[in-house]
Order: structure tokens, then C-alpha cells, then sequence
């Protein structure tokens, strides 16, 4: 039936492969893709470039600069940004210098600080967004592959091992009918001497052993572990002087006037009017805009529509008198003696 032990092992992998297939318990086809883990790990790093605004518009021509992550963290300065957009795959940490206070954003992202508390965008560190966790995850899925591949090829071996030992013991077809002997009979032999003990036949063959299991993919190496960030107050602040303010309105000067009724009057000009109805002292008042006096003191602005009234500072009290008593004067002399009166009536 079959020429040679090569045919007979092919035989059993044939018999073998075609019952691993048909059993209920055969593990089924284990797929490892590297290119899918690769992609997996490859969506959460942070390849593309991030952009700074001046304002939150995100328009071409309003962009300050673009910053890319080339290795570990990148850290930029960037002043005069109102705005930044964060690609796929990155983290930026933003940093307000005035505030000493720090927001972080996940990509894709568009963030705008005129919108929320954060102010100017003075300082960006740019870092990738895939951690620990997911190398983890994605390590995990490749190492249980990995496990269901040889659990296949421990089955498949210990199948072939059996379906060769069946083959084994399925005797063999019946050989054609020898040649019958001589009738001649010989002489009846002397009993022999009782023969020694035979030996111990030799041991069964091993079964055929299966083939080596292909050797695992070896495992990507793992991203370096992310840096731990460093306390906000403990990045040396950059000299940073701030552009300089809008100018100021002109001032206005005080001009005085004397108070008059049916007077006009303009912003700026002041006088000196009673206080009240009832003080014997006046009051400085100044004009708040162009208007008529009509025939109202300025202390009668009671709602202060045409007149501010000037309160001074109060003073220091002054320390308290000296009570000075003078010298008793001399006795003055004797007066002259009075006419004498009428006579009474």
C-alpha cells in the first residue's frame, strides 16, 4: 500500500489535518497582523505639526508658527498666540505665564483662549498622545495570539502522534498461499535439550514526531515611558516685558469762574458757591459739561447732573488751646461822687 515510510508520515498529516478540521474542540485560525498592531499604535503618536494663531479665526494669514514633535517632548515659546490647533495623536500642555496657570488638550483639537480662562498662550509642550495603557493593551492582544498559535500546534501534534499509531495496528493485507512442503517424512529426532531463556524483545518504535512550530514574530520594542511633568512654578520664568498700552485721553484743566445765574458754564470750570442753604461757607464745584446755570445754586444739583462738588481731604485736629490768665490789674481809683437825685413825688 504504501513504498516507503515517507508516504506512510504524509499519509498520517493528511488524516490528521482532515479530523483537526471536523473536531468540535479544534482551535480555530489565529490571526497575527503586525501591520494592524503597528497602525493601532501609529494613530495615538503625535506625527503631525501643531499651529498657533493670533486669534481664534484660524486663518492662513494669522498663523504664528507651527511646531513639530521631533523626539520625546518638544517645549516652544510662543508669544503673541491667542490660538492653537492640536493634530491627531498629540497632547499639548498650555502655559500662561501672567496666570502661572496650565490647561491640557487632546487631539484632533481646536482651542481658542479669547473663549476660555486660559488668556495669551505663552509656552506649548508638545507630547504624544498614546501612554503606557495602550502599548499595554496593544502587547496583550499580540502575547494571546501568540498563546492560541501554540495551543494549535500542541493539538495538531499530539493528533498526527495518534493517527499514527492507528495506522500502525491495522494489520496488513493477506499474502498469496506458499508453496506446500515435502510429504517426505525423516526419522523421528532425539528430544532436544531445553533451550535457554530468549531475550527481551526490543522496544516499540517512538511515533513520528511533528514538525518544529514556527518561531513567534518577536514583539515591538516599547516606547520610552513618558517623562512626569514638571510643577508649573518650577519652570524659570522668561523675562517678559508686555507691548505698551493705547495712549490716554487728555486730561481736562479747571478754569475759574464766578458763579452767576442764567450764567453758562463749560466742562471744566469751577467756582465757589455756598455749601447749603444754611452754611455761611462755600464749596468748590466743578462743571461736569457744557449747560446753563439757570436760576439754581450748585449745592440744588442734588442728583449731580451738571455739578460735582469738591469734598477736601478732612484735616488734622489741632492740638488743644492754652488756657492763659492774666495778671490781676491794679485797683483802679476812688470815682467822683454822683449828683444828687430829684425829689421824689
Amino acid at each position: 500500500m504504501f513504498n516507503n515510510g515517507l508516504d506512510l508520515l504524509a499519509f498520517c498529516y493528511l488524516i490528521a489535518i482532515c479530523s483537526a478540521i471536523n473536531d468540535p474542540y479544534y482551535i480555530k485560525q489565529v490571526k497575527l497582523n503586525p501591520a494592524e498592531f503597528q497602525k493601532n499604535i501609529q494613530q495615538e503618536l503625535c506625527i503631525g505639526k501643531a499651529q498657533l494663531y493670533r486669534d481664534c479665526s484660524f486663518s492662513k494669514e494669522n498663523m504664528v508658527r507651527e511646531i513639530e514633535k521631533k523626539s520625546g517632548v518638544e517645549i516652544a515659546l510662543t508669544r503673541g498666540a491667542q490660538a492653537i490647533l492640536v493634530p491627531k495623536g498629540c497632547k499639548a500642555t498650555l502655559y500662561n505665564e501672567q496666570k502661572h496657570f496650565a490647561i491640557h488638550i487632546r487631539g484632533p483639537n481646536n482651542y481658542c483662549s479669547e473663549i476660555h480662562t486660559l488668556g495669551s498662550i505663552d509656552m506649548v509642550r508638545l507630547q504624544d498622545e498614546a501612554g503606557v495603557a495602550t502599548l499595554a493593551s496593544e502587547l496583550d492582544k499580540t502575547e494571546k495570539i501568540l498563546e492560541d498559535y501554540e495551543k494549535n500546534m500542541n493539538y495538531f501534534e499530539k493528533k498526527v502522534t495518534s493517527t499514527a499509531n492507528e495506522l500502525r495496528s491495522i494489520p496488513g493485507r493477506k499474502g498469496p498461499t506458499g508453496i506446500r512442503g515435502l510429504t517426505t517424512k525423516g526419522k523421528h529426532g532425539e528430544k532436544g535439550q531445553t533451550g535457554i531463556r530468549g531475550l527481551k524483545g526490543p522496544k516499540g518504535n517512538i511515533g513520528a514526531r511533528g514538525k518544529q512550530g514556527t518561531s513567534g514574530l518577536r514583539g515591538i520594542q516599547g516606547l520610552k515611558g513618558e517623562k512626569g511633568e514638571r510643577g508649573i512654578n518650577g519652570i524659570d520664568g522668561v523675562p517678559f516685558q508686555g507691548p505698551r498700552g493705547p495712549r490716554g485721553d487728555p486730561g481736562v484743566s479747571l478754569t475759574y469762574q464766578t458763579f452767576e445765574f442764567d450764567k453758562d458754564f463749560r466742562n471744566g470750570e469751577y467756582v465757589f458757591s455756598k455749601a447749603n442753604g444754611n452754611s455761611r461757607h462755600d464749596s468748590l464745584f466743578i462743571a461736569k459739561k457744557s449747560f446753563n446755570s439757570g436760576k439754581k445754586y450748585p449745592y440744588q444739583d442734588v442728583d449731580h447732573v451738571n455739578w460735582i462738588k469738591f469734598v477736601g481731604l478732612h484735616g488734622v485736629d489741632g492740638t488743644d488751646g492754652i488756657n492763659v490768665v492774666g495778671e490781676k490789674g491794679e485797683k483802679g481809683e476812688k470815682g467822683d461822687q454822683g449828683e444828687p437825685g430829684e425829689d421824689g413825688k
